[in-house]
């Protein structure tokens, strides 16, 4: 123990469920109980209490201390690493743990906590027990608690787990608050031993409702949470949270409201509220379809609807969809960034590309002879899947009806004495599982049979667009004419055909694919050729030659994958093409007669470290103080209000910056950059 005077006792507290303040295990409870010992102790002497506390946090997280001794990466207790911390600068001389359980849930973590503790001379006690524990009884006492609370800990996680698993079983949600549109079952309500599931909330109900109408006559989710908040529709958790896109679309996507549950496993089952749904599976399946479809439209550009092709158009030779955004000179353009090595990377204006997709639409659409060849298709689709799932249902009955006779067999043997009862409940369970699965997968095609009318109402919907869409195409806006392509369009790819020509493979629904010839528009010796380009624009252009991704690129370069695309931007509105392909064949002859190996990623480095203050913010520049000071590290990631993990990141950061391998050389560096006194 040292021998400073006066004693510095450390008293330290954890919770980690605000319902333990009810068991009497209150932090205050902890705290209280510890002073009285300290007092009782060491009354004779002056002495001073610190107080450790981690409220809300497992005693199964570790200190700091124990990452890299064989503790992989977690979340860590930070009063707990800053109490070792202070033993190991012998700043505390006695320290009190309220229980065995409290100090650790974990056998690892409580036994280095004794030896820390042990090998400084820092004395220790638990309250619960009068025992030494650095006599070897005291080890071994403690030591067997400390194995019960993990075990404990351990036990309990496991009974958690399987009464969720009871609950999805039954149809049950695990808990939390209820979704809007649903509150939780009265109490009083639930029979004894009973479970309390969801049941509707009218009001919210009807407004759920009306989301589910208004997306489905055409609103969009944004559309939608505007009219919410200008009707002044309150939140289910009050009016703090106010209505977004993200909250109507994760309403609409949700199961629960088409009487669904989600299971540990991802499964989809029949909950629990099943008749008090809102919608029914089949339709909220359209509704995730739609979304998925709508979600394609998301691009970096400022007014989506803008761009009909926008998520229906992709590069035939990477599989990707094109970009759209703008050219230098603000003409809209579809892109494809090449970022894989097989892919040469495309550009084309809109314009013409749309111009020639709603051309052929129109083309279709005025004969009556393609109409009639798509209803066909339509009723020929329709007749095949249904005979399809006809003849997979009876196949899944057939199945059933043999798991039935091989069951009754089983029961005869086992009354005949030929199997014992372990042999008999085994091979049951095992057809009884058997059976069970195939039993949800006949009812999963009958939901399909079922669902038949909706997706006539799908196909019905593609072939009223094509119907209407010549007399209705130029009275629609932007974002009608839209959706109106993402229903009639399957597929629209466009590649690189030659040289000066672009191919656009176009496939509307049930008719047979069109290709289109469109001029790639490079304006071939317009520019002012590759003598302008820089040398990082030759480098590039001399890795992309070389295979290279712009991935790999910026790894290369040490820079963001953004930086490197603005380069590629650059390199192409420099030499006024449209494709990477083509200024790579413009720049390859100055490529091999100038361009040598650059030491870029060397150069950007040597750069950084010689403008510290571009990248070293006052933060930094704090938290190299306090490694100047010998801070400790708990103390210092609780100062600059950091998670013990978060700020090693940040020191990890700094030394890479730095091109240093120690926190002592940081500290040096700094101080001879000038970063600190």
């Amino acid at each position: 123990m040292a021998t400073t005077d006066p004693f510095v006792i450390a008293v330290y507290g954890r919770v980690s469920d605000p319902r333990q303040a009810q068991l009497g295990h209150s932090i205050e409870t902890q705290l209280a109980d510890a002073r009285k010992r300290a007092d009782a102790m060491f009354g004779e002497h002056q002495h001073v209490v610190r107080e450790y506390v981690d409220s809300g946090l497992s005693g199964a997280y570790p200190p700091e201390q124990m990452l890299g001794r064989g503790m992989a990466p977690r979340a860590v207790r930070p009063a707990l690493t800053s109490l070792l911390a202070d033993a190991d600068n012998h700043e505390i001389d006695f320290v009190f743990f309220f229980e065995v359980g409290r100090a650790a849930r974990d056998e690892e973590i409580h036994f280095f906590v004794q030896r820390w503790l042990e090998e400084r001379d820092i004395g220790f006690r638990y309250l619960e027990v009068d025992v030494d524990p650095t006599t070897e009884d005291g080890k071994l006492l403690t030591g067997v608690m400390g194995l019960m609370a993990a075990h404990f800990r351990r036990v309990n996680a496991r009974r958690i787990k399987q009464a969720w698993r009871a609950r999805f079983a039954a149809g049950y949600p695990p808990g939390g608050p209820a979704p809007f549109g649903f509150d939780w079952e009265p109490r009083e309500a639930v029979p004894s031993g009973g479970r309390r599931g969801y049941v509707r909330n009218e009001e919210q109900a009807r407004w759920v409702r009306w989301m589910f109408d208004q997306y489905q006559a055409g609103w969009t989710t944004t559309r939608i949470a505007d009219e919410l908040v200008r009707m002044g529709v309150p939140r289910s958790r009050g009016d703090t949270i106010t209505w977004d896109g993200g909250v109507v679309r994760k309403i609409l996507m949700h199961p629960v409201y088409a009487g669904l549950l989600r299971t540990q496993d991802g499964e989809l089952i029949h909950a629990q509220w099943y008749e008090d749904r809102m919608w029914e599976p089949e339709e909220r399946e359209l509704i995730l379809k739609r979304l998925k479809r709508n979600r394609k439209l998301g691009s970096t550009t400022v007014n989506k609807a803008e761009y009909l092709l926008n998520g229906i158009l992709t590069c035939a030779h990477c599989g990707r969809r094109l970009y759209a955004g703008h050219t230098p000179g603000g003409r809209r353009q579809y892109w494809c960034r090449g970022e894989h090595a097989e892919c040469p990377g495309l550009q084309k204006v809109a314009e013409p590309v749309e111009s020639a997709v709603v051309a052929v639409i129109r083309e279709l659409a005025a004969s009556t002879d393609v109409r009639e060849l798509a209803a066909q298709q339509v009723v020929s689709i329709l007749a095949g899947e249904a005979e399809r799932l006809q003849e997979q249902l009876a196949a899944l009955e057939a199945k059933l009806a043999v798991c039935d006779t091989r069951l009754d067999r089983l029961t005869d043997l086992r009354l005949d004495g030929e199997l014992t009862q372990e042999e008999f409940a085994a091979q049951r369970k095992r057809l009884t599982d058997e059976r069970t699965e195939v039993e949800q997968q006949a009812d999963a095609v009958r939901a399909e049979l079922e669902g038949q009318s909706v997706r006539e109402a799908e196909l019905a919907a593609i072939e009223a667009v094509l119907a209407d869409f010549d007399r209705v195409w130029d009275a629609l806006d932007d974002q009608e004419k839209h959706e109106a392509l993402f229903t009639a369009v399957e597929r629209a790819e466009l590649r690189r055909a030659g040289p000066d020509d672009l191919e656009l493979r176009l496939q509307v629904h049930y008719l047979p694919e069109r290709v289109l010839h469109l001029p790639s528009g490079i304006r071939r010796g317009a520019g002012p050729g590759a003598a302008g380009l820089m040398p990082r624009e030759l480098a590039y252009l001399k890795h992309r030659r070389d295979g290279r991704s712009d991935h790999d690129i910026a790894a290369l370069f040490d820079v963001t994958v953004q930086s490197v695309i603005k380069l590629r931007g650059a390199i192409m509105s420099r030499l006024e093409v449209e494709d990477v392909s083509e200024a790579v064949a413009l720049a390859s002859r100055r490529i091999d007669a100038e361009l040598h190996a650059l030491p870029l990623r060397g150069r950007l480095r040597a750069r950084r470290r010689n403008q510290p203050g571009f990248t070293w913010t006052e933060k930094r520049r704090q938290i190299l103080r306090g490694l100047a000071a010998g801070e400790p590290r708990a103390q210092l990631a609780a100062r600059m209000q950091h998670k013990p993990e978060t700020l090693l990141e940040r020191i990890r950061r700094m030394r890479k910056a730095a091109g240093v391998e120690t926190n002592q050389e940081l500290v040096e560096w700094a101080r001879r950059t000038g970063l600190i006194d």
